[in-house]
């Protein structure tokens, strides 16, 4: 095989492996070159010996094999993320072909670097989407600035889409009400949600998430809430914030935007620097929250008693945020009662399946929170306790003292945790020091199979899946 051919199979394979990179760090280049940082021994450490053996004996095709068998085991180790066909992605696709036909005929030995020097192409590529969403966000402005619905808005570290569920799903039943679908929370997820008719209903329910400072900024650009709602403050994504401050100043953008202001007050950053007109807690807050029961959640708040079929301790504060908003809109309770007693956990939140042997599926998202309090749900449950879980991300400078935390609960929680991903090699060898049957395996499959197969040696048994990790991190050696 020619040399030509030998870079051109290589180019082809960066090429792809580049776009869908890109695609899965959310077209964020810093994530994109981050996720190459943090795998550079695979794809330059290793085969810059070979590259510059190449050059300089003149022997390209047989220095140029190992390198190949290195890089395809690095792009298709699995579980691998498939590369859709975006508008963004198709507009790069010619700029990958361009670079790689300059590598073949002339600069072949540069291929290596060929992740970093197609940055100078993905700036391009974001001006130009920037433009163009600037006038699909322009136009979800203009419509929202006609918009003479009551809106209420939802943010916060943790609680977002299951209080926006509650609070649609209860009410739909006095109002015409809109919501988008899933979790949909960034400007041009929201956007998207105006331009395609969200606001031809009485009452709007829309989720408002950041991960970085001036993120707010943009979201209320778009459209502000009447009604503001902060479900809570903790570490969750906090590369982009120095601290849990500069975090909770970005999010009380919300409620200082808002006519109508609504928090949890158990929280003592939140209590400590914001007055609201609805607080609420356990221990805090002008309406107190009374926990009857955990799973399923009955609470006493507002001079009644709330029974419902959600699971988990923490479905009180959803539920009490969601009662907030009805005590405002003067809503009938005990009609607010009965349709509270028919509403189940929303997917992937703590649902849980099955008879002897149960699932306990709470994968969409975690935080430390929700992290401990689906392990109180799973240490509820009979017969063998089994945690399969990929850890919490993005946490910054808080990672290590959030795992501490949680080593303590699951091995108070959990018989067997399963671990899934290297990167959790330190919490791996942590829990070992505990009396917990613990295990690390390299992808989700493996983990379910392995919890599945200790389930069968009990006659009773529940699997905790908890949280699931963005599909950047399902993709090379990382993982």
């Amino acid at each position: 095989m020619s040399a030509n051919l030998l870079v051109l199979f290589l180019c082809l394979g960066k090429a792809y492996d580049i776009l869908n990179i890109y695609q899965q760090a959310h077209y964020h280049i810093k994530s994109y070159l981050k996720h190459y940082f943090l795998n550079v021994i695979y794809t330059i450490i290793i085969p810059l010996p070979f590259i510059i053996l190449a050059h300089f004996y003149n022997i390209v095709g047989y220095f140029l094999l190992p390198i190949i068998i290195i890089y395809s085991y690095f792009l298709f180790l699995k579980p691998k993320v498939k590369l859709k066909l975006s508008n963004r992605i198709k507009i790069l696709i010619p700029f990958n072909l361009l670079i790689g036909l300059i590598f073949i005929i002339r600069y072949y030995y540069l291929f290596i670097f060929y992740e970093y020097l197609f940055v100078i192409f993905l700036y391009l590529n974001i001006i130009i989407f920037s433009l163009i969403n600037k006038k699909y966000l322009h136009q979800a402005i203009k419509t929202a600035s006609k918009c003479d619905k009551l809106v209420i808005g939802i943010t916060g570290s943790a609680g977002k889409t299951s209080t926006k569920w509650l609070i649609y799903n209860i009410l739909k039943e006095f109002y015409d009400v809109s919501t988008p679908d899933n979790s949909i929370n960034t400007p041009l997820g929201i956007a998207s949600f105006i331009n395609n008719g969200g606001l031809n209903a009485e009452i709007i329910i829309l989720e408002y998430g950041i991960s970085k400072r001036r993120d707010m900024d943009k979201l209320l650009k778009i459209i502000k809430p009447n009604i503001g709602i902060l479900t809570g403050i903790i570490p969750m994504h906090m590369d982009g914030f120095k601290n849990e401050k500069e975090l909770f100043k970005e999010k009380i953008k919300l409620l200082l935007a808002s006519k109508v202001t609504i928090a949890n007050y158990d929280f003592k950053i939140i209590r400590d620097n914001i007055m609201v007109d609805y607080s609420f807690g356990i221990n805090y807050g002008n309406n107190s929250i009374n926990i009857i029961n955990d799973n399923p959640t009955s609470i006493q708040a507002f001079d009644c008693l709330f029974k419902s079929n959600l699971v988990g301790n923490i479905q009180a504060y959803n539920i009490m945020a969601m009662l907030c908003v009805a005590s405002y809109l003067k809503l009938d309770l005990k009609i607010v009662s009965n349709v509270l007693g028919g509403i189940t956990n929303y997917n992937h939140r703590l649902k849980i399946d099955g008879d002897k042997h149960i699932i306990i599926d709470d994968s969409y998202n975690s935080n430390i929170v929700g992290f401990k309090n689906a392990l109180k749900t799973l240490k509820e449950q009979k017969g063998a306790k089994i945690l399969l879980t990929p850890g919490i991300v993005e946490l910054g400078k808080y990672k290590k003292s959030i795992y501490e935390e949680l080593c303590s609960s699951i091995v108070y929680n959990a018989d067997y945790c399963i671990l899934v991903g290297k990167h959790l090699n330190r919490f791996y060898y942590l829990l070992k020091k505990f009396a917990i049957r613990v295990y690390l395996v390299s992808s989700f499959k493996e983990g379910f199979k392995l919890a599945k197969s200790i389930s069968k040696s009990y006659e009773y048994s529940a699997i905790l899946i908890e949280n699931d990790l963005p599909d950047l991190y399902k993709i090379g050696f990382k993982i």
